[in-house]
């Protein structure tokens, strides 16, 4: 004591007591303090002898007043224990809700650490709802990298994988009164580049777990490793359902189904993503007995990426790659939930439901309905979509389902895709993007594009280079060959805002079978069947443009109009432009869709002035060529204004037609305009 007594003396002179104003001793005092408290603390971190003081102002010469110590902030160590140790260890749990800790423990000769759970201990909780928080940090010293611990009476597992190696938690001596799994950190090193799979042996797995342990988790992944969770094989039923919440994860392929034999299946999976994660591949592995089909949900609280950038451009929707095994029995999937969720393939099984019309986070999808499935449906929410084809590039990539991408900025991206004449796209509110091959169309009914309000834009690009020599598509036994961009019955319809449409038929070649954009109607002796296809631009300053170019439109686009059903600008200000070669006929005034003969319904025959036929509510034309444009102004008296190449022939006030009508439905009857 008075070694210290001495040493507190020696501290208040090296920080000068002269000073006789109380708030200059207040000042010193507490350097004084502060200097002390230094001091033994350092004696304490070395495990010397130390004394704990409470000082106060007055104490020390000061104020009469008391006033609290600014105190230095101390580092606090105190060593994790561990319940179980390097021996093989018996635990017997408390009457209460334990934690019983497995942590890891020096070797006896104490220069090695190892993991304290071994396969001789046994563990037993009693009773209260109880936790074994384990940690696998090194291989045992025998170098056994599977441990099967007895554990009964444990409700919840905890158990981190921290070393860089493949461990296991083999729960086969595990009781049903697990319910928990919590994987809450993986260290293991990156995985090997292979999807879908997921070894014992090259990555972290918890295995055999009784039927009970259906809320699993995963949180803190290093890298991109492998994770299994496998349930016992005679235990997984007909009607299983099990949840998991990911929290800063990132895995190549997470792996669930039955540890060896896979007799049924999971059904119901619902992941919960509480913080950003990034599942590469997801395989809920399919029963080899079990027909019953499996859905998936998704809360999206944060953002989840499921698909792999195979090919490394950035573009997680290109590479088809998401879903393992199971594709051919998941039924649907849903989200919920404010945060971005990108699935890189889902659409397999026919009947398939893609649910996210209450999202609010923006999804970002690869659908696949090949198979023509007209009961398939696809609904994202009210965010930014983006909606890419799981065929993209594939010759005659085709849909027949519907998708909804409700309100937001979207985007849909199914440019190599054919619509079936029973398939339809709608955007909803917002600035949409669209891209389709074909609108197929029939006597009984067409595709259709909607993109509501907003500034949206839709585009054709016909491909010959993805059709060969016979541009055909199976239309559920309609229409097998591709007559027209939008076929007749096929809409377009792009609401109230400055939408644009484009058709780039460029890429034409020697076929001859697109040489009409819009199709006409192909029945025309049925009066209750007056449709061709459609563009209805709605209101606001929209354009329409059409682009030939191919070096075979000069021979092929001769004597067919481009334009047999109907383009309607509607309100606004709207502009028609077409760039091309010679020989193309912009609008007939037939409404039937074979050049010759020209036949109409019964009812206005020999009338030009056919309503829902032609172009109509277009202010400006554009035309643009190689050569010039033979453009007739009055199909009946015949006369004629020559537009030179490259020149822009239009009018703002009045529009195209004999005596002030519209361009193809009016007094003075429909006009064609020819490339000379």
């Amino acid at each position: 004591m008075a070694k210290d007594f001495a040493e507190i003396t020696r501290l208040y002179n090296e920080v000068d007591v002269q000073a006789t104003e109380t708030s200059q001793k207040d000042v010193l005092v507490k350097k004084f303090v502060k200097a002390w408290e230094n001091k033994t603390a350092r004696r304490a971190a070395k495990g010397g002898a130390g004394m704990t003081m409470a000082l106060t102002l007055a104490a020390c010469g000061g104020g009469s007043t008391t006033p609290s110590i600014e105190e230095d902030n101390v580092i606090v160590v105190t060593p994790v224990r561990s319940d179980l140790t390097e021996n093989t260890d018996n635990v017997q749990g408390a009457g209460g809700d334990d934690m019983i800790v497995a942590g890891l423990v020096f070797t006896p000769g104490g220069t090695d650490r190892i993991n304290s759970l071994q396969d001789e201990d046994v563990i037993d909780g009693g009773t209260g709802t109880d936790t074994f928080d384990i940690t696998l940090g090194n291989p045992n010293d025998n170098g056994d990298v599977i441990i099967t611990p007895s554990i009964s009476n444990v409700e919840i597992i905890d158990v981190a994988f921290t070393a860089q190696a493949a461990m296991a938690l083999d729960l086969q001596d595990t009781d049903m009164m697990l319910g928990d799994v919590n994987v809450t950190r993986i260290n293991m090193p990156e995985a090997n580049g292979v999807y879908d799979t997921a070894a014992l042996g090259a990555a972290s797995a918890v295995v055999n777990m009784p039927e009970t342990a259906v809320d699993l988790s995963i949180a803190n992944t290093v890298f991109y490793s492998d994770h299994i969770f496998g349930y016992r094989d005679e235990e997984i039923g007909d009607d299983e359902q099990i949840t998991v919440s990911l929290a800063r994860v990132n895995l190549e392929t997470l792996w669930i189904g039955a540890t060896n034999n896979q007799t049924n299946h999971i059904n119901h999976f619902d992941i919960t993503v509480t913080a950003a994660s990034h599942v590469e591949t997801l395989n809920i592995v399919e029963g080899t007995a079990e027909a019953a089909n499996q859905a998936i949900s998704i809360d999206a609280q944060a953002n989840f990426i499921l698909a792999a950038d195979v090919d490394g451009d950035g573009d997680y929707l290109d590479d088809n790659q998401a879903l393992a095994e199971f594709e051919n029995h998941l039924e649907s999937v849903t989200i919920t939930g404010a945060g971005n969720v990108t699935l890189g393939a889902v659409g397999e099984l026919a009947g398939f439901a893609l649910n996210g019309g209450t999202a609010t986070g923006n999804i970002h999808v690869n659908i696949n309905n090949t198979v023509a499935d007209a009961t398939a449906s696809f609904t994202t929410g009210s965010g930014d979509d983006r909606v890419t084809a799981m065929d993209a590039g594939v010759a005659a990539a085709a849909m027949a389902a519907d998708l909804v991408t409700n309100a937001g900025n979207d985007r849909v991206e199914l440019d190599d895709t054919q619509l079936h004449d029973v398939a339809s796209i709608s955007t909803g509110a917002g600035a949409d993007s669209v891209a389709v091959e074909v609108l197929h169309g029939t006597v009984a009914g067409g595709a259709m594009v909607d993109t509501g309000a907003g500034d949206d834009s839709v585009s054709f690009t016909w491909q010959e280079a993805r059709w060969g020599s016979t541009p055909t598509v199976n239309n559920l036994g309609q229409n097998g060959v591709v007559e027209a961009v939008v076929e007749e019955e096929a809409l377009v319809s792009t609401g109230a805002g400055s939408d644009q449409v484009t058709f780039d038929i460029s890429d034409v070649g020697s076929l001859t079978a697109v040489q009409v954009v819009i199709e006409g109607d192909s029945t025309n002796s049925d009066a209750a069947d007056d449709r061709g296809g459609e563009v209805d631009l709605g209101a606001g300053d929209d354009s329409i443009t059409f682009s030939f170019l191919g070096a075979g439109l000069q021979d092929q686009l001769s004597g067919t109009a481009v334009i047999e059903g109907n383009v309607d600008g509607g309100d606004g200000v709207d502009e028609m432009s077409f760039t091309g070669n010679k020989n193309i006929v912009v609008v007939d005034s037939n409404t039937e869709d074979t050049p010759t003969p020209a036949q109409k319904p019964a009812d206005v025959a020999g009338d030009e002035d056919l309503a829902g036929f032609g172009v109509e509510g277009i202010e400006t034309l554009n035309l643009t060529s190689v050569a010039g444009y033979d453009v007739p102004r009055g199909a009946e008296d015949g006369d004629a204004t020559f537009v030179t190449p490259g020149e822009i022939n239009g009018s703002s006030d009045e529009p195209f037609g004999n005596g002030g009508a519209k361009l193809g439905h009016g007094s003075g009857g429909i006009v064609s305009l020819r490339a000379e």
